[in-house]
């Protein structure tokens, strides 16, 4: 059997993910300090900002990380969007940017991105949905009952590992987050924690997902380029949670 598409469902996902990050994430202060929490304005402001470096990152990274090749002698196709191409790794530092930038002067910006990581699995599980729906980055040839033929991915049934990222990095993703942030102490330790989270899943899952045509794999018939940059957020995340020891800054979600 095959995947639906026809419906733009990517750019939808996409859009529906924001909108519930932005609302989930303005629900209650963020704390700067002791006795002081941003202004609520200031605060949707920066989650506007955080989701714009997102995009920009997130279509950045995949042009550069993917098919830097393709986009230099394409340009035009870089803003389109809805054909789908984003990178996390990309998006997680684009939005690194912005809200390092947006928070200026505020002395929230690791509170800020606890409370943007607390919803971001969310996003991240709408996202891998609309990678199935749409039917794009399908996974490798498999004889499971439940694969799947997608067009463009030749005869044969492959892993529906878009759905397998969507469970790892969404629901399961979220639910550890949230536990975890509810005993954490530290600014930035749930930041930190739902990277390590990420790329941990991000590298299981890649076992399943046919590895990018551009680069193929990379050595000993298994690694992929998604393995090699999700190790590398492993290994930032775990220095960023072990580094961050300041008392507690953030409202509770």
């Amino acid at each position: 059997m095959k995947p639906p598409v026809a419906f733009p469902w990517y750019g939808t996902m996409y859009v529906a993910a924001f909108v519930a990050i932005w609302f989930l994430a303005r629900r209650s202060p963020v704390v700067a300090g002791p006795g002081r929490s941003l202004a609520p304005t200031r605060l949707d402001a920066i989650i506007v900002w955080a989701m714009v470096g997102a995009v920009i990152g997130g279509r950045l990274g995949y042009a550069l990380f993917y098919e830097p090749g393709y986009y230099l002698n394409n340009p035009a196709e870089f803003y389109q969007l809805w054909r789908g191409g984003m990178s996390f790794h990309g998006g997680l530092l684009g939005t690194l940017a912005a809200v390092r930038l947006a928070s200026a002067g505020s002395g929230a910006f690791w509170p800020l991105m606890d409370r943007l990581a607390l919803w971001v699995p969310l996003g991240l599980g709408l996202g891998r949905l609309g990678n199935y729906l749409t039917g794009e980055l399908w996974g490798r040839p498999s004889e499971a009952p439940w694969a799947l033929v997608f067009d463009g991915g030749g005869p044969v049934a492959r892993h529906p590992s878009q759905l397998y990222e969507a469970f790892l990095e969404g629901p399961l993703l979220l639910l550890i987050v949230r536990r975890f942030a509810s005993r954490s102490s530290s600014p930035g330790k749930t930041a930190a924690f739902m990277a390590i989270g990420y790329a941990v899943f991000r590298i299981v899952a890649e076992f399943f997902r046919e590895p990018d045509p551009a680069w193929g794999y990379l050595a000993w018939g298994w690694l992929t380029w998604g393995q090699v940059l999700s190790l590398g957020l492993f290994v930032v995340g775990l220095a960023v949670f072990f580094t961050r020891r300041q008392p507690a800054m953030v409202a509770p979600a």
